[in-house]
């Protein structure tokens, strides 16, 4: 309505062909339209729906037709030329249900009090894509009360009042909307398929691989009697699993499922009453709730009790003092508060999540040391959130090892040895395990006991089993209880309790003692008086001087001046756990062992993905490609997503983590920003937060240094499916060796492929010395053969010459 044009152009309607950049697209494809997902930029396929209108249509200046989402309605700009879309935006009628608009709640002077009109009830929104669809009210509550059937998710309380919810907030996590949550009640029906709870077992297939209609609570349903779920399929009744009758936790919307004697076919026990008796008490749960480890050596794990439906059932040890009853009577919350101070206690595992019922509760012999699995579909957990209830196991045979509790002497359960779950010994020595091989991972007291551990038998064959001195000999810390063996030489005196009594370290207070330790170069030797060092011992020196592990290789010469000249020729470590100090910033130096001139440092931009509050890992890098297969870990991964190594592929996915990735792991995770435009998650450790996670193809996640480093950490092989830096062997692919391990002279499969192949053959006739071994044995062999035919042409020579004379006198 001004001219700034001298002919007045510019206000001469359809004259600017790009007047308009966002005008109303046409939509041909009709699968796209009212099917619950936004499909254009605007969200126009979803505008209208089953007679309703969503958002708004109206004429720019231009006289051009747009389309705006619900997001721009009354948001204080107005975008229609007659400012339709900022009308009837206020009232002063409390009865009018109203809210704070989502993008005016960015700016905290302008958030006004906007009326929730019918246009903008249950929209669809996607906060996810880029740039973000968001709803229309900051509180959500726009996604309550849907005017059609077709877009309701759920029935359920808000702010005490009955309400529906619509399908997007269902399992979405973006907001509580529901007075309990309910709407957030969802299951991993599998790896790769969420859904809520109602959606299990209605005869309807909601996950691409059916794992919803073949859950654990399907296997045992209810026969006539049916209700209408809260968050099922609308309107339609439908029969239930047994395990959700009475179970405190309304599922019927006319809460049926919790009303006494209305299921005569209730059933009981949730857990499987019958099992294989040779997976009883083999400290593994084989069972949904673990009920073949509740009965083992004379005591009692967990509780059975009968329901509310007078049935019988089994409770694990998460079930107890949770703050729910699970049984009729109510025994399983029974004795539950702490009444003396010296009875032990601990934080509830489950009451743990919910701040408000966190709550300290005793420790019994039922719960003690009682069998859990944390990666279990759906997990058991243990009884006490700080793991407290795996130590003083009133079962032997549940006992793994011993160490100080904070600071008394205690048993620690075989669950928690090498399990990684948490740090119960003062010293952390129930994780100090090992990789006997690629396969197999045991506690270091567990190598060289004379008892096979591993199924390759690794752990009694590797070289410190051979160390001198043999002649110790102890019941060991975490070994096999009771039972006394030697032990390697390499642990005497190397200030690291091994013994129970403490023997290993004693020895060097016995007069005259003196042993040398360890094996060959790579341990000092050592009299009655000095310990045993981590330390090199110099060669062509009589090994009379060492240098210690910590100055080894740090660009100073020693060893009378031979170290360089080792640490030029010595391989590279397996993991990157060299960290220097550059530009006053924290650099993985991947470079100081590539034997290459040039180093530069750069920043980890493989994921071109910005996350807010995380910076990105600063890399000290070869300036040109390398060869990769003797690296590992997250070596390996910054070396090849930087295109550091030859011929080799980036293992990583491009995408960053979704907020909802990695289920039940990462429980410290803290949810920030990718890219401005979806969530994601990173956790926190030495003052840093970081995002460095590898998401497997089954939803489990690993760490980096995981990544490649010959272990099948996933459970399904994709953290070293896409790694050139090993090889696997003919009879079994999950087998993986380095290539060190192929053609070296020793069997690492058992069908002997890493040494009997083509490769391994070429390479023994390529040999320059076994090359002419061969040629030297060839000639000679010819010139014994030539040898002997002049002998033999000789002999015949004569015998000819004889036959003749014969003849004449003849």
């Amino acid at each position: 309505n001004k001219t700034d044009c001298l002919n007045g152009l510019d206000e001469i309607e359809n004259k600017w062909d790009d007047c308009l950049e966002d005008v109303v697209i046409e939509i041909n494809n009709t699968t796209l339209l009212c099917n619950n997902k936004c499909d254009t930029n605007k969200c126009e396929d979803e505008g209208a729906c089953n007679g309703r209108s969503y958002g708004m249509a109206c004429k720019n200046r231009c006289n051009m037709r747009k389309y705006l989402p619900v997001q721009q309605i009354c948001d204080g700009s107005s975008d229609c030329a007659d400012g339709v879309d900022e009308t009837n935006c206020e009232s002063d009628d409390p009865a009018v249900a109203s809210c704070v608009h989502f993008q005016q709640k960015q700016d905290l002077n302008v958030q006004n009090i906007v009326v929730i009109h019918e246009s903008v009830r249950c929209a669809i929104y996607d906060m996810g894509r880029s740039p973000a669809l968001y709803p229309y009210c900051a509180d959500f509550m726009d996604q309550t009360n849907c005017t059609h059937v077709s877009r309701v998710g759920g029935y359920c309380e808000v702010n005490g009042f009955q309400s529906t919810i619509s399908k997007i907030m269902i399992c979405g996590g973006n907001k509580q909307l529901c007075d309990d949550n309910s709407e957030n009640n969802c299951i991993y029906a599998s790896s790769k398929c969420r859904v809520h709870k109602h959606r299990l077992c209605d005869g309807e297939q909601d996950c691409p691989d059916g794992s919803d209609e073949n859950h654990d609570d399907c296997n045992s349903m209810t026969k006539d009697q049916t209700c209408v779920r809260k968050f099922g399929i609308n309107e339609k009744n439908m029969i239930l699993p047994h395990s959700w009758i009475m179970d405190n936790e309304p599922d019927c919307l006319d809460g049926l499922d919790e009303m006494e004697n209305r299921w005569d076919d209730c059933l009981g026990s949730r857990s499987k009453d019958t099992y294989d008796s040779s997976v009883s008490c083999n400290d593994e749960c084989d069972t949904n709730d673990c009920k073949d480890e509740s009965d083992c050596n004379n005591r009692s794990y967990g509780m059975v009790c009968k329901t509310r439906c007078n049935m019988k059932t089994y409770l694990p040890v998460q079930s107890i003092c949770n703050g729910f009853s699970d049984c009729s009577d109510g025994l399983d919350e029974e004795n539950c508060e702490l009444n003396e101070s010296a009875v032990p206690s601990c934080v509830h595992f489950e009451q743990k999540e919910e701040k408000s019922l966190e709550k300290v509760v005793p420790i019994s012999n039922r719960t003690r040391c009682a069998i859990f699995d944390l990666s279990a579909r759906p997990p058991i957990y243990p009884y006490c959130s700080n793991f407290e209830d795996q130590t003083n196991c009133s079962d032997t045979n549940r006992v793994g090892g011993y160490c100080e509790v904070k600071g008394f002497q205690s048993t620690i359960s075989k669950t928690m040895v090498c399990g990684g779950n948490k740090q119960l010994c003062d010293d952390n020595s129930e994780n100090n395990c090992i990789d006997a091989s690629s396969n197999c991972r045991v506690h270091k007291h567990r190598l060289c006991d004379g008892e096979q551990d591993c199924p390759d038998g690794s752990d009694e064959t590797l070289d410190i089993c051979n160390s001198e001195p043999q002649n110790v000999t102890c019941v060991r810390k975490f070994g096999i209880p009771g039972k006394s063996t030697t032990i390697p030489g390499s642990w005497v005196n190397d200030d690291e309790l091994d013994c129970l009594d403490s023997l290993d370290e004693d020895m060097w207070n016995q007069a005259e003692q003196s042993y040398s330790c360890g094996t060959e170069t790579y341990r000092s030797r050592a009299g009655r008086v000095n310990k045993c060092r981590n330390s090199f011992v110099c060669p062509g020196v009589d090994n009379k001087n060492s240098v210690t592990i910590e100055l080894f290789c740090d660009s100073k010469e020693s060893c009378e001046g031979r170290e360089n000249e080792v640490c030029e020729t010595s391989k590279d470590f397996f993991s990157t756990k060299r960290i220097i100090e550059k530009s006053h910033k924290s650099v993985k130096d991947l470079c100081g062992k590539t034997n290459t001139s040039v180093c530069q440092e750069n920043e980890f931009d493989y994921h071109t993905v910005d996350i807010f509050g995380v910076e990105r890992t600063k890399l000290y890098l070869p300036s040109e490609p390398i060869d990769c297969s003797d690296k590992f870990g997250e070596h390996y991964v910054y070396l090849s997503c930087m295109g550091r190594c030859d011929n080799t592929s980036c293992p990583l996915k491009s995408d960053a983590l979704k907020q909802d990735s990695c289920p039940e792991q990462y429980s410290e995770r803290i949810y920030t920003l990718a890219n401005n435009s979806y969530l994601t998650f990173v956790t926190k450790s030495e003052g840093r937060y970081h995002n460095d996670f590898y998401e497997c193809d089954n939803g489990r996640c690993v760490n980096f240094s995981q990544v490649c480093d010959l272990v099948n950490d996933c459970g399904d092989m994709s953290d070293e499916r896409n790694c050139k830096n090993h090889f696997t062997c003919e009879d079994d692919d999950k087998v993986l060796l380095g290539f060190e391990q192929k053609c070296d002279g020793v069997y690492d499969c058992h069908d002997l492929s890493d040494e009997c192949n083509d490769f391994c053959g070429k390479l023994i006739i390529s040999d320059l010395m076994l090359t002419r071994l061969c040629w030297s044995i060839g000639t000679i062999a010819i010139l014994l053969s030539c040898r002997t035919l002049v002998s033999v042409l000789q002999g015949m020579k004569q015998s000819i010459k004889y036959e003749n004379i014969l003849y004449t006198k003849v």
